[in-house]
Formats: structure tokens, C-alpha cells, sequence
């Protein structure tokens, strides 16, 4: 009998552990599936959010980068449905002034205010791109997509506010908003992706020189505009 029972608990013991090692495996899984679902809302959220204007960060227009290898084609009217497409300008003609960073709602936001100046000759009817941020040393921090539809004609500047999600990137969380953040250190660069403009053409960046590492802009081109 007593052999009987030293198998039995032999046996209880082998499920016991069997048990513990399948919960074990299922709290894995539950922390893995809500590391990828932050991980999605970290990309893909953007809220736009009236602020309030502080202190202005550094201000910095981005830097010159050479154009995409496509023939310059001279502006032209909007075409009709079925014609070719609209002419490819090979020259971004917006550029950037941060007027605040900073502190977001919540300590895994950012909130940003920015103008999109047109120094182009063709009224711009949207725009998309990305503002780059920068450290002291050069270094990429982050990036904020941006999507704009508001007109900005020739010479004029627009707004664009709002608050961007950046959850898990302790190094610009800390630079941006943190406890010892001196975004007087930061610099900015804007990267365009779709501009387009009023008379039915387009800039659009070529997927290969979206590539390119893109440098901020120094002091010696430090600008502001209203």
C-alpha cells in the first residue's frame, strides 16, 4: 500500500508541474500579444489637439537634399480623368519652423506645433511628410507624419498642432518631455513624402531616396517666418 501511494504522489507531483508550466506559457503568450498590440497603436496612432503655445524650441528649416534623377516637367493646369498623370515637380518647396515641443497629455506623448511655409510659386493644396527630430550630436530621435490639407499659397505659412504617441522610445520620451529635457538642443528637419499643389501637379519622393539618412539643420540656417 504505501508503494501504491509513494506512485500516486509520484504522478501528482508530475501534473502539478505540468500544470504550472502551461500556466506559465499562457502568461508568455498574453504579455508577447500586448507588447505587439502597443507596438501597433505606438505606429500608427496620430491625434491631432488644439495647444496652447510655450516656450519655442530651436527653429530649424530642413536640410537640402538633391533631388530625385526624373526630368524637371513645367507646371501645368489640372487634367481630366483618363489623360496622363499630373507632372512630378523634382523640388519639395515646404519647409519647416517648430515653434514647441514638448510634454504631451500623458507622459507617452508629444506634443508638437509647427508651420509649413510654401517658398515655392504654385499655390499647395495638401501636404505629407514627416518632422524629423534630431539630439544634440546629429542623432535621430524620432519622427512625427504629418498630414496637412489645409491651402498654403505662395510665401505663406500654415499651423499644423498636435499631440504624437511615441510609447516605448525611452531616449526621445526622455529628451522631449522628460524631467531634464532642454529641446533648445534639438533640431528638426522636414521629410516630405506627397505635396500637392493647386494646379494639378504633384511632388512626390521617390521610395529609393526616401532611404537616405537625413541630416538636421545647423545654426548657420536658422530661420523663422510668421
Amino acid at each position: 500500500m504505501k508503494y501504491f501511494w509513494k506512485i500516486l504522489m509520484d504522478v501528482y507531483k508530475f501534473a502539478r508541474g505540468i500544470i504550472a508550466l502551461i500556466v506559465l506559457m499562457f502568461i508568455g503568450i498574453v504579455i508577447w500579444s500586448m507588447y505587439q498590440v502597443g507596438k501597433v497603436m505606438e505606429e500608427t496612432r496620430h491625434a491631432p489637439a488644439g495647444l496652447a503655445e510655450t516656450a519655442s524650441a530651436r527653429i530649424v528649416p530642413p536640410a537640402r537634399v538633391a533631388a530625385p534623377t526624373v526630368p524637371v516637367v513645367a507646371s501645368a493646369p489640372t487634367m481630366a480623368a483618363g489623360s496622363k498623370p499630373a507632372p512630378i515637380q523634382t523640388k519639395s518647396p515646404v519647409s519647416i519652423a517648430v515653434k514647441h515641443i514638448g510634454r504631451g497629455s500623458t507622459n507617452y506623448d508629444v506634443s508638437l506645433v509647427v508651420m509649413l511655409k510654401n517658398y515655392g510659386e504654385k499655390a499647395i493644396k495638401a501636404t505629407k511628410g514627416a518632422v524629423i527630430v534630431y539630439n544634440v550630436f546629429g542623432d535621430e530621435l524620432t519622427h512625427l507624419n504629418i498630414e496637412n490639407a489645409k491651402t498654403i499659397l505662395p510665401s505663406k505659412a500654415v499651423q499644423e498642432a498636435g499631440e504624437w504617441q511615441i510609447m516605448g522610445k525611452h531616449e526621445p520620451l526622455n529628451a522631449i518631455n522628460g524631467n531634464g529635457a532642454d529641446t533648445s538642443k534639438l533640431t528638426f528637419a522636414f521629410s516630405p513624402k506627397v505635396i500637392l499643389f493647386a494646379d494639378g501637379s504633384k511632388f512626390e519622393r521617390n521610395r529609393l531616396l526616401t532611404l537616405l539618412h537625413w541630416q538636421p539643420c545647423g545654426a548657420d540656417c536658422l530661420t523663422s517666418f510668421n
